[in-house]
């Protein structure tokens, strides 16, 4: 998706139809499959298989029953599931729209997606810095993204030896 937002301007010489919502649309996307993602994982921590297509193993022999949390994990997997999918039918639709609707940019430069930071000298004279783009906080975000990894990671573990009886 992200190289779509470059690639269609330059092959097809137009502006995206709606910036603010090709803005938005990553987010919602990202957002509803991190929440997908994430929901799914912890319906799996209740014993909900994956990879069957009944859930539920009607007409099995014995009853299987899950937790109710199950069942919860499972409805706000499928709210996530449906954001993302809405997020896809927007990505489809921008794109749609920018090859047959969006602004001729032929025979010029791609408009900028950014702001560029004009700062004030001593003269007041508006100058645009290069190389202003700064990204502080990116290694703390890095770090709690691992140490989060990690800590899932052996709770899992935990998990699973609990559950898996093996001596």
């Amino acid at each position: 998706m992200g190289l779509t937002y470059y690639v269609v301007p330059l092959v097809f010489q137009k502006e995206f139809f709606a910036k603010s919502w090709v803005r938005v649309q990553p987010w919602l996307f990202g957002i509803g499959i991190t929440i997908f993602s994430i929901f799914m994982s912890f319906a799996g921590s209740y014993g909900v298989p994956r990879r069957h297509w009944d859930t539920e193993f009607s007409g099995a022999q014995f009853a299987v029953g899950f937790d109710p949390g199950a069942y919860v994990m499972l409805g706000i997997m499928g709210l996530a599931a449906i954001l993302a999918f809405l997020a896809l039918f927007l990505f489809i639709g921008l794109v749609v729209a920018t090859v047959f609707f969006g602004r001729s940019n032929a025979g010029g430069a791609m408009e900028a997606w950014h702001t560029e930071k004009v700062v004030r000298t001593f003269q007041d004279e508006p100058r645009v810095v290069e190389g202003a783009h700064r990204t502080p906080g990116t290694m703390v975000l890095a770090l709690v993204f691992l140490a989060s990894f990690a800590v899932y990671y052996f709770a899992n573990w935990m998990w699973l030896a609990d559950v898996w009886q093996v001596r």
